[in-house]
């Protein structure tokens, strides 16, 4: 049987495969509405389905600009109830050659809705949002 902090990893994997796809709709699908970003430019406020696949389409193609490939890294999952867990750690995105493009630190708070996690809040600690 599959536990909680597993799944929740497994919800965030999606969420970095749907990234390295570039698709934008798959990574909406990984938030709960609304949903909210922090960075360093300040914060993004997502109210719908339509924003978000707007907001992440946005991001994927500044990526694609910058021959990103795929995200890897250290996170780890904790669970501060039933329904509310925390992911942390450093990211890294890599280049279609497999080198370092850059690294950051990351946290997000992912709600249970049913059998599904999903993201509510990101806040990346380097790096620019728009």
């Amino acid at each position: 049987m599959v536990d909680n902090n597993e799944r929740v990893l497994e919800a965030f994997s999606r969420y970095r495969e749907s990234l390295s796809a570039f698709d934008s709709e798959a990574m909406a699908v990984c938030c709960e509405l609304p949903f909210i970003l922090f960075g360093a430019s300040g914060f993004v406020l997502v109210p719908s389905a339509k924003d978000a696949v707007r907001v992440f389409g946005q991001i994927a193609e500044r990526l694609r600009i910058l021959g990103y490939s795929y995200s890897g890294g250290q996170i780890e999952a904790r669970l501060s109830n039933d329904g509310m867990a925390l992911i942390n750690g450093t990211e890294i995105r890599y280049s279609r050659q497999g080198q370092e493009l850059h690294r950051f630190e990351l946290n997000y708070v992912l709600r249970r809705n049913g059998d599904a996690w999903r993201i509510v809040a990101g806040t990346v600690h380097e790096g620019d949002l728009n």
